[in-house]
């Protein structure tokens, strides 16, 4: 190595004592080994790359006996020549050589002995340390961007997994970074999963991060209206994450009761009609809400709606013109959210309007009908769907001879206040005709218009009510009291028959105290009695 160190042809002299010298010109070679390249020149720590090493007479082509890299022997010698070593596997050197630092390649062969390239080669640790995002729905999909350090050479990632599952394509990548696209995970993880992010490369094998990405089931984060009637026909908005594809939702849940429709969907929301549950779910229990899609199969959400009663309990008033306008007032239960109720109908006729409303109460002006009868209210609002009255609960449209139901006269309508007055005028020329003094005639007149007008329907009823005085009625006045009575009252009386005259006498003085100021000589009681007043309102 010191007189020919880059190797030479040169004679060979045999020196004996017998022959003295004995020389063949170029009979030898020194040759000087070298190694020239390494590809690749860099690894990962845990070895198993494959490096071609090239060089000049690096053996005789089967005598190669040790390879080391960094002082890290290699795990086989797959292939050699008289020039080259070929697929060289390199070895473990996670506990044994700095990280990042170059080191020697050195070859030993029976015929060339020893042979080095200085910093041949490194050892490089890859890592990911970052992954984004971090979750992403079974259905797969998802653009994910990896980052790490020395994840590849730049172009050679030739797999990427997430949860064992592998990606749909791999988009981009560089040495350091790789952008890919998650694929469907539904066969492998139906539950979901948390699992690992592993990419494969041909320069840096595998490269793993532990429990890196998670596949998620979809979820739902609200229901709105949370409730709605037993009867069904209500609108629900399902709003979440992932619950399908956008098109792919195939069944919808609520409280263990299938929807009657899927009106329209997203990938995180969807909106339904609600299907009845009458006589199939305890009321007033909250129930799951759950989501069935093909990409993403269940989402759900617990305690998520309830099924509720919705009642109509009374109308005020029952009964009212054909002709519209009455304002009812309709009270119940779970009618609407206060905002939402869009119809409501009587007898099957729309109102004319709806006035105003909240949850358990509607106001409403009547519409015009045709049709004179009694029948059903139905209310119709997007949270409860259709809420229809029971047959105790009714509403009458009437026929007053054009008079609308707001046209009224002391609570009665004109043509009824008409015939009531008729008969008012004929009672009053009556009482005159008996020559009665002005006083006890306008005590009488009162007394009369008064307790037919207002329905105070017998001398019984107004027993309960009226203080006991004296004054006795004429047998006109007891035969008009009778007249006025209702019909069911006056079948079972005798029109002789004597009324409790201290009574009627009592309802006298009371009547006329609150028509007309009482002078101070006089013997009729000053004020009304309370009783009397609640029966009068």
């Amino acid at each position: 190595s010191s007189v020919c160190p880059s190797g030479c042809v040169g004679d060979v002299v045999v020196t004996s004592t017998s022959m003295l010298v004995t020389t063949l010109k170029n009979g030898f070679a020194y040759r000087a080994s070298n190694i020239s390249s390494v590809s690749p020149a860099e690894g990962p720590v845990q070895g198993g790359t494959s490096v071609t090493i090239s060089g000049e007479h690096l053996g005789s082509g089967d005598d190669i006996t040790s390879v080391t890299i960094c002082g890290i022997p290699v795990q086989s010698i797959s292939d050699q020549t008289h020039d080259s070593v070929v697929e060289v596997v390199t070895g473990d050197a996670t506990a044994t050589y700095p990280l990042g630092t170059k080191g020697d390649i050195v070859i030993t062969s029976t015929s060339m002995l020893t042979t080095t390239l200085d910093d041949g080669f490194t050892y490089l640790l890859s890592t990911i340390n970052l992954v984004d995002p971090v979750q992403g729905p079974l259905r797969g999909g998802t653009q994910v961007a990896i980052f790490g350090n020395n994840l590849g050479c730049g172009n050679d990632i030739t797999a990427v997994s997430f949860c064992g599952v592998f990606v749909q394509s791999i988009i981009s990548q560089t040495r350091d970074w790789v952008l890919v696209s998650t694929g469907i995970a539904t066969g492998a993880h139906p539950s979901g999963c948390v699992g690992d992010v592993v990419i494969t490369s041909t320069s840096m094998l595998e490269t793993t991060l532990v429990n890196g990405f998670t596949y998620e089931l979809g979820s739902i984060t609200s229901v709105q209206p949370s409730q709605g009637s037993i009867n069904g026909g209500a609108s629900i908005t399902i709003t979440g994450k992932d619950l399908g594809d956008g098109s792919d939702i195939h069944s919808v849940a609520l409280c263990g009761i299938s929807v009657a429709s899927i009106v329209s969907q997203t990938e995180d929301s969807v909106i339904v009609q609600t299907g009845g549950a009458i006589g199939t779910y305890p009321l007033g229990i909250v129930g799951a809400v759950v989501v069935g899609s093909t990409s993403m199969l269940s989402a759900s959400l617990e305690d998520g709606f309830t099924y509720v009663v919705n009642v109509i309990h009374s109308l005020e008033p029952t009964r009212g013109s054909i002709e519209g306008g009455t304002r009812l007032t309709i009270t119940g239960e779970n009618l609407g959210n206060g905002n939402d109720i869009t119809s409501v109908t009587l007898c099957g006729t729309p109102v004319a309007s709806i006035d105003s409303q909240t949850m358990n109460t509607v106001v409403v002006i009547t519409g015009t009908t045709s049709t004179v009868g009694t029948c059903n209210v139905v209310i119709t609002s997007t949270s409860y769907g259709t809420t229809t009255s029971s047959l105790r609960v009714t509403f009458t449209y009437e026929d007053t001879g054009g008079e609308s139901g707001d046209s009224l006269i002391l609570g009665l309508t004109v043509t009824d206040f008409l015939i009531r007055l008729i008969v008012f005028v004929f009672c009053a020329i009556s009482v005159l005709i008996l020559g009665l003094s002005w006083n006890r005639i306008r005590i009488r007149l009162w007394t009369h218009s008064r307790c037919w007008v207002t329905r105070i329907p017998n001398s019984e009823e107004a027993e309960r009510v009226i203080m006991r005085r004296g004054w006795v009625p004429t047998r006109w006045e007891r035969l008009m009291l009778w007249i006025w009575e209702p019909k069911d009252h006056r079948k079972t009386r005798d029109v002789s028959a004597a009324l409790p005259a201290e009574n009627i006498a009592e309802a006298v003085r009371i009547m006329a105290v609150e028509m007309t100021p009482v002078s101070s000589t006089s013997n009729l009681v000053t004020q009304p009695s309370k009783d009397f007043m609640q029966i009068h309102s």
